[in-house]
């Protein structure tokens, strides 16, 4: 494929040209991937707006439970409530990122960097996006501590993830009344993202042979079977916790990646440990709202010695429920 690319990025006077053929295949790429390749986004709501249309504000309709039910008499008649509902607001952001590429560069190169460069930005797009959602999740005021921990200044290395703690995390979600997902095959279900280092923690343990009662309730994903969906990333399944794995959920000891570094969990807890922050979420956590999906455009400068790329997208994200909200933050050592 990129040798009809290059071939087709040509013209009549000399410059390295993009045609239609392939903006639109370029295009294609980055819906494809920006809709099959979703992280954060599958336990994210991307609801339907209510007043969607020309402003940057758009409203979201949250709705409370109904009282309970109970026995009638046969005078009496069935009550008949209303549904409590509560609209919160969003704000749609414009987004994007582009790239230059000179016409010596692509001149002088067997494979044309400009399709290169492409590539790059449709990763990016994915990456904006699903870290936009993520950031909304992490808005959630509900925390809970690995080991002994009660603070994030207590948190130890030797503070891991573990059976116990995801013990601690179900019991935690069911009295917050985190709303479940529902599935028709495998019943209702929370999703938790873990950093890798909480997924090696837990392999450790089974390995180690410690806490075997709860270690055999633990569910791989590869033994889930035909009628479960994997999510991108999914490693396993406790009691009713869906885990996915992913280096994108927040940290404390690498400051060089900008996209998962935070500073307030570096050297934060005893002994100046560093903590990871995953999150375990239900139904109605985060909502979000795709105004325009993220698109390519073209343009060229300097005499069209230089060829231009863009994405730009439309949309936005808000928390809906807290209660659908736990995070949880652990030590950093998986030995």
């Amino acid at each position: 494929m990129a040798n009809t690319l290059n071939s087709a990025l040509s013209n009549a006077e000399g410059y390295s040209a993009t045609s239609d053929l392939i903006y639109n295949y370029l295009n294609r790429r980055l819906l494809t991937k920006f809709r099959e390749e979703k992280v954060f986004e599958v336990a994210a709501m991307n609801r339907t707006a209510e007043n969607a249309g020309k402003t940057n504000k758009i409203d979201f309709k949250k709705f409370g439970k109904i009282s309970r039910g109970g026995k009638l008499l046969e005078t009496e008649r069935v009550p008949i409530q209303n549904i409590d509902n509560e609209s919160v607001t969003m704000t749609i952001y414009e987004y994007g990122n582009g790239v230059g590429i000179t016409e010596q560069g692509r001149q002088f190169n067997s494979l044309d960097p400009f399709i290169e460069a492409v590539d790059e930005l449709v990763e990016d797009a994915r990456m904006v996006h699903t870290l936009s959602v993520r950031d909304a999740f992490y808005t959630g005021t509900n925390i809970k501590y690995a080991g002994d921990a009660t603070g994030l200044a207590d948190i130890a290395d030797s503070d891991k993830f573990s059976f116990s703690f995801m013990e601690t995390l179900l019991t935690a979600a069911r009295l917050q009344k985190m709303l479940p997902f529902r599935d028709s095959s495998i019943g209702n279900y929370y999703v938790a993202f873990m950093h890798p280092i909480n997924h090696s923690q837990l392999i450790n343990e089974m390995q180690s042979g410690t806490n075997n009662v709860k270690a055999v309730l633990w569910e791989p994903a590869s033994s889930y079977g035909s009628q479960v969906q994997l999510f991108p990333g999914e490693v396993g399944k406790y009691q009713n916790i869906r885990f996915i794995s992913t280096p994108l959920v927040k940290q404390g000891y690498d400051s060089s990646d900008s996209d998962t570094y935070d500073s307030d969990l570096d050297s934060s807890g005893t002994t100046n440990a560093d903590t990871l922050e995953g999150l375990m979420v239900g139904r109605e956590a985060v909502g979000y709202y795709d105004m325009m999906m993220p698109n390519l455009r073209m343009d060229d400068s300097d005499f069209r010695r230089i060829q231009e790329a863009a994405w730009l997208g439309y949309w936005g994200n808000v928390k809906l429920q807290n209660q659908s909200i736990l995070k949880f933050r652990t030590g950093t050592d998986y030995s």
